[in-house]
């Protein structure tokens, strides 16, 4: 507004000075009018270098306004910059860690398959250091999940948004809650293996206590059957003979005799066992009895192949037994003799 006002009073005072300068000439250069014209002159130039000088201030002062908001806006810029800085550095710093925890998770995760291959095979004095490691692998996860958890919010509060850190989080996090969920199934595949371990060994123990009560009932049987088998040995092996006069023996209820015409002599209906003498006959194979050999009388009557009565000096005989099971056929024997 200065500037352009300066330049009209110049360009008036150029007009009035031609129109001055013609009318001195048109008068003769009269001597007022050069006062005049001078005190305008003076005045123009006044004027134009008031101006001037305004002009010239404003522009000064516009320009120390646009430094300063530079200024303030550079260090705006710069502090952003200073920010931007530190939070790349946390990132960096985060995008380390994040790789850190992906390798521990997956060296983890290699733990994890390794226990799971191995689990089917385990043996029971392995399983309390089976469960002592799944429960460390469990600690370790938990522990990550508070760390990843940290990370994340970490990458949120630092405003830098890079997709392939978001995506490395996310793949972490998937990996971490698959080894999660592989461990508790390990866990659980365990718990059931250790249950039916269980259930196994009481069906053991009361296999054990039924083979046990078979074996004692066996070992009886086996007894039982040793002593029957003794008893029936030394049923076979033994026999029992009485000697005597025909009277003796049937007062010893040994033998009887029937009929009244035609006598025969039987051993007796009911036998008493201690009117007879117990032999075994694997070792007794020969009787001696005080009598002729001619008036030895054996009941009942055996094979005459079976056995020999041979004198034995004045009113001896001896029984000689030459075939023991054709002789022994019948287990008692009475040897009738004459006084």
């Amino acid at each position: 507004m200065l500037h352009t006002s300066t330049e009209d009073s110049f360009v008036s005072l150029k007009k009035g000075s031609n129109t001055m300068s013609e009318q001195n000439l048109e008068t003769g250069n009269a001597g007022q009018g050069s006062k005049v014209i001078t005190w305008i002159l003076i005045i123009a130039i006044v004027a134009g270098m008031g101006g001037f000088i305004y002009y010239q201030y404003t522009g000064i002062t516009k320009r120390d306004a646009q430094i300063s908001t530079l200024s303030e806006e550079k260090a705006v810029v710069e502090n952003a910059n200073q920010q931007l800085t530190t939070n790349l550095n946390e990132v960096t710093s985060t995008i380390e860690e994040v790789a850190n925890k992906l390798q521990d998770v997956r060296k983890l995760h290699v733990a994890i398959n390794d226990l799971a291959t191995s689990s089917a095979t385990t043996e029971t004095s392995k399983k309390g250091q089976l469960l002592s490691d799944i429960a460390a692998i469990e600690s370790q996860l938990e522990r990550d999940k508070k760390d990843l958890s940290s990370l994340t919010s970490r990458i949120k509060q630092s405003g830098v948004k890079i997709k392939s850190l978001e995506t490395m989080v996310a793949n972490l996090k998937k990996e971490l809650d698959k080894n999660v969920q592989q461990v508790t199934e390990l866990r659980t595949a365990l718990e059931q293996k250790d249950q039916q371990l269980r259930t196994t060994q009481n069906t053991l123990k009361e296999t054990e206590t039924t083979l046990a009560s078979v074996k004692t009932e066996l070992n009886d049987t086996s007894s039982e059957l040793t002593e029957t088998k003794n008893t029936l040995q030394d049923t076979r092996n033994t026999a029992y003979f009485a000697v005597g006069t025909k009277r003796e023996l049937i007062d010893r209820n040994v033998i009887d005799e029937h009929g009244r015409l035609f006598k025969s002599l039987t051993l007796a209906g009911d036998i008493n066992e201690s009117g007879f003498n117990k032999i075994d006959i694997t070792k007794d194979s020969e009787f001696t009895v005080t009598c002729k050999a001619k008036n030895v009388k054996v009941i009942p009557q055996r094979s005459e192949t079976s056995y020999t009565v041979e004198a034995s000096g004045d009113n001896q005989s001896v029984i000689k037994i030459t075939d023991p099971e054709k002789f022994w056929k019948i287990k008692y024997m009475a040897v009738i003799v004459k006084s």
